[in-house]
């Protein structure tokens, strides 16, 4: 969230629950129906994905719902991060996908597509209010978990 709107974190989370803070919204990462504490707060702008949302901050006339994994860049400096308790209790969901062909012919795809999911398992695994729910995808049985 820009500086700009709010000062502290405390005045931000104080705005939030007052629906007072304006936010840009990645409609198509999160819908915004899977979040019942959200149900009734209406988003400034709404928008289709992470990228977009972290351009609106540079506006800086909104807030927006961003994983930590997206980098703001040279206008991190011009932002704070806040931690909503309300949004403790979601759950966010995180969809890989890959074509199997080219993991099949390309051996690099493959250890990379590897590496991600190492990764992602291991940010999410190391987080102790986050359920983890794996899912892999067999040739011969469908999705097994």
């Amino acid at each position: 969230m820009p500086k700009a709107l709010c000062k502290t974190a405390r005045q931000a989370e104080r705005a939030f629950v007052e629906k007072q803070l304006p936010i840009v919204w990645p409609a198509g990462e999160f819908p915004q129906s899977e979040f019942k504490a959200l149900q009734d707060y209406e988003p400034a702008l709404t928008c289709a994905n992470f990228l977009e949302a972290s351009a609106a901050l540079k506006e800086k006339a909104l807030a927006a719902f961003l994983p930590d994994f997206v980098p703001l860049g040279p206008i991190a400096d011009r932002c704070l991060n806040v931690k909503i308790p309300i949004l403790d209790t979601c759950c966010f969901h995180y969809r890989l996908a890959w074509n199997p062909r080219l993991l099949r012919l390309n051996p690099h795809a493959r250890h990379r597509k590897d590496k991600l999911v190492k990764a992602l398992y291991q940010k999410l695994a190391a987080s102790p209010n986050l359920p983890l729910v794996i899912a892999r995808r067999c040739s011969h049985t469908g999705f097994r978990k």
